[in-house]
């Protein structure tokens, strides 16, 4: 059986739902290390770091790449 690419539209919709579970995350970390936003972002990507280190990876080029996707992100909505 050939498998194909999921639909842009599930795509979206996976990506809607991470952003209002990494929302929901967020908001978790504030209150439970009485911090502020920018703090709990802070802690929630220095979590990620470790768990690069842990599985191998290169955290500073996953970040790159990150970074590239938003941009071609903003281009397609406009920004």
């Amino acid at each position: 059986m050939e498998m194909t690419a999921p639909s842009f539209p599930i795509l979206l919709e996976v990506t809607v739902n991470l952003r209002s579970e990494l929302q929901a995350l967020i908001k978790q970390v504030e209150k439970s290390e009485g911090t502020t936003q920018q703090g709990a972002i802070r802690d929630i990507l220095t979590d990620l770091f470790h768990e690069c280190d842990d599985l191998g990876l290169d955290a500073d080029a996953i970040i790159e790449s990150a970074f590239k996707v938003v941009d071609e992100e903003n281009e397609l909505n406009g920004n």
